[in-house]
Formats: C-alpha cells, structure tokens, sequence
C-alpha cells in the first residue's frame, strides 16, 4: 500500500520547489519522489521510512535544498521501536531540557523552513539530547 504527500524544499537563497512523494506504508519501505513537474522520479530505499527520508533529504542538501517536513526537524528523534514499526513517527524534544515528549509527529507532516535543519545538524543534536559523545568529534556533549 502507498501513501502521497506533497512537500516543499528550500533553499537559503530563496529557492523553492514541490516534491511529491509517494510512500510504502508496508516493507520494503520505499519513497518514490518526483520534483517540480519533472516525470522522471527517483527511488529511495530503506530498512525503514526513516532512513529512507534521511536519503532524500542528502540528495535534496546536495543541491542547497532542505525537505520542509517535520522529520527534518532539529528537536525531534526516533526511537529503536518505531524504526522496528517501520519509522513513519518522531518524537519531539526539548533540547534545554532534554525532555521527549510522549506524542509523536508523522515524519511527512509539513513543517516550516525555520523548523528543518540538514540531516548533520539533527545527528548533532540527537546526540546531544543523550548526552552523548560525538562520534564525528570526539567530544562530548553536554
């Protein structure tokens, strides 16, 4: 069963563009996403929707573009057992407190370009949320 959604991407020079996305909802898990009204489309696989979200939005940063959705948020963060459940669910977070809210958001949700950060910016605050050293620098986080 497949899912659609239409998501914009930005750029921090003003770019925009609509990317359409449609989603397995069962595994393999699958996005398969056409920008613009370009035909053409690319898949992106993955063990989980998750994982397969963080491809997109790599390719999309290759090109200076961030995916406008709420998994590409700053504070929110996964879990081991919503990845098992097919990773479709974030959970938001406090990064002052380091609190994890108990109600997810759907990681294809529309979310604000001040809202969605790269995907090396949302791996540094995760590991900061569990106060975790940074495999990348080597240092810890506080």
């Amino acid at each position: 069963m497949t899912e659609r959604v239409f998501l914009d991407a930005v750029g921090e020079d003003g770019r925009t563009g609509a990317v359409r996305i449609d989603f397995s909802t069962r595994p393999p898990y699958a996005l398969e996403v056409r920008r613009g009204t370009v035909e053409s489309s690319t898949t992106y696989e993955a063990k989980d929707l998750f994982a397969a979200l963080i491809d997109l939005r790599l390719a999309l940063e290759a090109e200076g573009l961030l995916l406008c959705c709420q998994g590409a948020r700053g504070d929110v963060t996964s879990s081991g057992m919503e990845r098992q459940a097919g990773g479709r669910h974030v959970f938001p977070f406090s990064p002052d407190t380091r609190e994890i809210r108990r109600d997810s958001v759907d990681i294809f949700a529309p979310a604000a370009p001040d809202e969605v950060v790269t995907v090396e910016e949302q791996r540094r605050a995760i590991f900061a949320l569990h106060g975790l050293p940074d495999p990348a620098s080597g240092t810890f986080q506080k």
